[in-house]
């Protein structure tokens, strides 16, 4: 920098040690923002969600990491997880948002990503439908995954139109008749009679005495 003035209102790029000699290289130029909505593309959308340790890759995503996010709704073993979001640009996890050369892990409990305004919609349904997850894909793995809208991860109830279509129940069975009632044709049936056999010398009588 040959003049002072040309210092002046300038932020740096990044942290200058004491001493230092100052370049314009240094500097961001005047104009430019470096807070963090210049991290965001235009017509782009940032949304933060809640993020923990399992659903967070154990802390290794990292601002400008790509990731799928899963979502998962339902119980037991009725419960159900699809890709709502495909290669999504994470621009921030927690309150970091410019990438550290460490390699350790960040801990954190919220992840910011960036995408369009109607993919923010569908992220957002899938925060309130159930719990998301993220997969963390290699930085230069960008084929696309078939995603799914969340709300069609849960059971279709049945309308009239649909019940319409389904065969008529089959009629009950008819009870049998009582014993010794009506048949259908107007008699009754007699009870059971005994009979005895009555010998007189050869002659044979049947005696017929009616059950008790």
């Amino acid at each position: 920098l040959t003049s002072q003035s040309l210092a002046v209102g300038r932020i740096a790029k990044a942290t200058i040690p004491a001493g230092q000699i100052v370049g314009s290289h240094d500097l961001v130029p005047e104009g430019i923002s470096v807070g963090f909505e210049s991290k965001i593309k235009a017509g782009m959308r940032a949304v933060t969600f809640a993020i923990d340790t399992n659903s967070g890759v154990s802390g290794f995503i990292a601002p400008d990491s790509h990731i799928d996010i899963i979502g998962s709704v339902g119980s037991g073993r009725e419960t159900k997880a699809s890709p709502i979001l495909s290669d999504v640009k994470v621009i921030a996890v927690g309150t970091t948002y410019q990438r550290s050369s460490s390699a350790g892990a960040i801990q954190a409990n919220s992840v910011t990503v960036e995408v369009t305004p109607v993919d923010a919609a569908k992220l957002i349904k899938g925060v309130m439908a159930g719990k998301l997850y993220l997969t963390l894909r290699n930085d230069k793995d960008h084929t696309p995954v078939a995603v799914v809208d969340v709300t069609s991860m849960f059971e279709k109830p049945m309308d009239h139109s649909d019940m319409a279509s389904l065969p008529p129940p089959p009629a009950p069975l008819a009870p049998p008749p009582p014993m010794g009632g009506d048949m259908g044709g107007g008699s009754t049936l007699a009870p059971a009679e005994h009979e005895i056999e009555s010998w007189s010398g050869s002659k044979k009588e049947i005696i017929s005495v009616p059950r008790n």
